[in-house]
């Protein structure tokens, strides 16, 4: 490998000046990145909170769905310039979430490529085949005749009520569609052209949701300030019902449903404690039904809704 002086492997943190584009998933724990930069830190790293020609080494996280929330993308602008340093001679190490937790493991991690695409995007990509994704597979005829459980009859009669002092703690102010853009053509990606896609889609689906539970009536609510950060939450009766929205457009779909799931019953958990006389709901909403029929018979098992656009059944 040309001008790759690391051959292709970030042995250790110790001595290297860190940068990190968002939020990193650590050993399945979303971790931002002033708490990134403690963890570095105490491994004698010394972190900075924007790229510089001191930096050697770039930290970026799973960067599908919900992961970025920045509007300027500037974790794009910093692997461009990460990118631009390699072609000027300098070498910057990248590595990805599971690399950086290795990392902090004191195990070795690869130093990804970065390729630039024919529309003059950049892309990491993992230096083995192994590393590279695979795409689901379309649902078998047994898996489309699966449907999730229909609402009851007596949830159906069920009106919106106004929400009670603990309720309003739980649930913020009318949940609204976020803007989402498109990047230039210099911008770098992972493939950010898949993230931007994958990130409308998020937005198209909390959009249809938002109207699904209108035409009943139901005003669909963000989280509340402070609180456990859901995509969307709602009132039937005096029951409180939290979403989590997963795209699976530009990730691994068994990857998608397995994060929402556990960031769902995480929140659902925390609502719990904190209110216990609230009864709480968990709710996993995906842009469309999942390729394996199986996510529909483990939502049941663990008292999860499943359901997906554009029906949404069930809800």
């Amino acid at each position: 490998m040309p001008n790759r002086p690391c051959g292709g492997t970030v042995h250790r943190l110790q001595g290297r000046t860190v940068c990190f584009t968002g939020r990193v998933l650590v050993k399945g724990e979303w971790t931002v990145r002033t708490r990134c930069a403690e963890r570095a830190r105490e491994l004698q790293a010394i972190p900075k909170t924007d790229f510089s020609r001191k930096v050697t080494l770039v930290v970026y996280g799973d960067l599908a769905s919900k992961v970025v929330t920045d509007d300027r993308r500037a974790y794009s602008s910093t692997l461009v310039r990460a990118e631009a340093e390699r072609r000027r001679g300098r070498h910057v190490c990248v590595v990805d979430a599971d690399g950086f937790s290795k990392l902090l493991d004191g195990r070795p991690a690869p130093c990804l490529e970065l390729r630039r695409a024919r529309t003059g995007r950049v892309r990491p990509v993992a230096a083995t085949a192994s590393e590279r994704r695979v795409r689901p597979v379309a649902a078998t005829a047994s898996e489309r005749r699966v449907r999730p459980v229909a609402a009851t009859a007596s949830e159906r009669r069920v009106r919106p009520v106004a929400a009670t002092a603990s309720e309003r703690r739980v649930l913020g102010g009318p949940l609204r569609v976020r803007r989402t853009g498109r990047r230039t053509v210099g911008d770098l990606t992972l493939d950010l052209s898949r993230l931007d896609e994958g990130t409308a889609v998020h937005e198209a689906t909390v959009g249809a949701l938002i109207r699904h539970l209108s035409q009943q009536g139901i005003e669909a609510c963000g989280h509340a300030p402070g609180g456990p950060e859901f995509d969307a939450g709602w009132l039937r009766g005096e029951d409180v019902f939290i979403a989590e929205v997963k795209s699976l457009t530009g990730a691994r779909e068994d990857q998608q449903i397995r994060l929402g799931i556990g960031q769902v019953l995480d929140y659902a958990h925390q609502l719990r404690t904190a209110y216990p006389r609230t009864v709480t709901h968990p709710v996993l909403v995906l842009e469309r039904r999942p390729s394996a029929a199986r996510w529909t018979t483990l939502a049941d098992s663990i008292g999860l809704r499943l359901t997906w656009a554009p029906d949404f059944g069930g809800l």
